[in-house]
């Protein structure tokens, strides 16, 4: 007998014996709920884990649909930082937007459309200085921790010289 009170064997009725003549008990296995893992090889249970993955990421999308999933990024951070800080133009970058021809907002338009080169870009000083690229312009920005500074811009088609 197994915990369930079956028994763990099974008679064998098939039809060429005869009733009375004496019936052999042939085992099966018998797994319990427990067990199954054990059975299962590897195939299956990746397979029950992605499919686990699969659900457990499309309840999440559809719980939170107007999430930022990007938006730890760091293009998003400084592009945030950017917006949120207090902005100032340096009277070098300021000559040299009027030289260039750009205006307020073109510069606005570079700032929430640019990218930032973390190449070309000091983030170790202090203040930290970083390359904004927008179209064939470069800005460089110093930021701290409260705010941003234009600093210097450039054209590599036209040269402007601060005075």
């Amino acid at each position: 007998m197994n915990p369930f009170g079956t028994s763990s064997f099974v008679i064998n009725h098939d039809e060429n014996h005869h009733p009375s003549a004496p019936k052999s008990p042939v085992s099966t296995p018998q797994y319990s709920f427990l067990c199954y893992s054990c059975v299962m090889n590897f195939r299956q249970r990746l397979l029950r884990y992605v499919i686990g993955v699969a659900i457990g990421c499309a309840v999440v999308f559809f719980m939170f649909p107007n999430y930022d999933w990007l938006g730890w990024t760091p293009q998003k951070r400084m592009k945030e930082d950017l917006r949120d800080f207090p902005f100032s133009v340096d009277s070098c970058a300021a000559y040299k937007m009027t030289c260039y021809g750009l205006s307020e907002a073109q510069l606005q338009l570079a700032k929430n459309e640019g990218s930032f080169d973390f190449d070309k870009s000091d983030v170790k000083a202090s203040p930290r200085r970083y390359h904004l690229n927008y179209g064939d312009y470069s800005f460089i920005i110093a930021m701290t921790d409260t705010t941003s500074e234009l600093k210097d811009v450039m054209n590599p088609s036209k040269v402007c010289m601060c005075p």
